[in-house]
């Protein structure tokens, strides 16, 4: 179980408490994550409440750097009847 997950976009992010510092079974879970194609982001429980722009931030960046897999397809071409209003008479 992970905390929050986008996907789409094979993004994890984990809030953490002291408990977790040098965990093994987090690392061998992150291990797992990321054979599947996850990036794993993780964040301490006090970053997130104090300097929560900051952490917003990184997360912004993390998924910028994974589009989504429609952002790879070109958009629908009204010149070439896709789209909006292309149905065929």
């Amino acid at each position: 179980m992970v905390d929050f997950a986008c996907l789409n976009r094979k993004l994890v992010l984990e809030i953490d408490g002291g408990q977790h510092a040098r965990n093994a079974k987090d690392r061998k879970r992150d291990a797992w994550l990321r054979t599947q194609g996850f990036e794993v982001k993780r964040f301490w429980n006090n970053d997130v409440l104090r300097d929560t722009n900051a952490v917003l931030d990184l997360i912004v960046m993390a998924l910028e750097e994974r589009p989504s897999p429609g952002a790879l397809r070109a958009p629908p071409s009204p010149r070439r009847g896709e789209g909006k209003g292309s149905h065929p008479a």
